[in-house]
């Protein structure tokens, strides 16, 4: 069986961990939200990825999120490495471990 790489893999995704900070990303996330590959951000909250207008409802998503409520998507718009924007939809797939949610791997839908 032949694996992909993380460059092959066809979608742009980071995951959040159970206390709402951003540890990991794929590639095509780093290069969406303008990061370098070889220069990947410090961990950041994932209400950071957010413009600071839309930040208390992104938290009230996580939270919702992170008590197991993932059947929604979400539209958001990110800040950019650079300080601009985008707009997306995020949808949350959680990620157990022994029945219990341990992080979030965010998938993220843009033009």
């Amino acid at each position: 069986m032949i694996r992909p790489t993380q460059e092959e893999i066809p979608y742009t995704a980071f995951e959040v961990d159970d206390r709402g900070r951003v540890p990991a990303y794929n590639v095509h996330a780093l290069r969406f939200l303008g990061y370098r590959l070889d220069e990947p951000p410090k961990i950041l909250d994932f209400v950071d990825l957010v413009v600071p207008e839309e930040r208390e409802q992104a938290a009230r998503q996580l939270k919702r999120w992170l008590g197991g409520d993932c059947e929604k998507a979400w539209n958001h718009t990110l800040l950019k490495a650079d300080g601009s924007t985008l707009e997306a939809v995020l949808e949350g797939v959680p990620c157990l471990r022994a029945g219990r949610l341990v992080a979030l791997t965010v998938n993220v839908f843009a033009d």
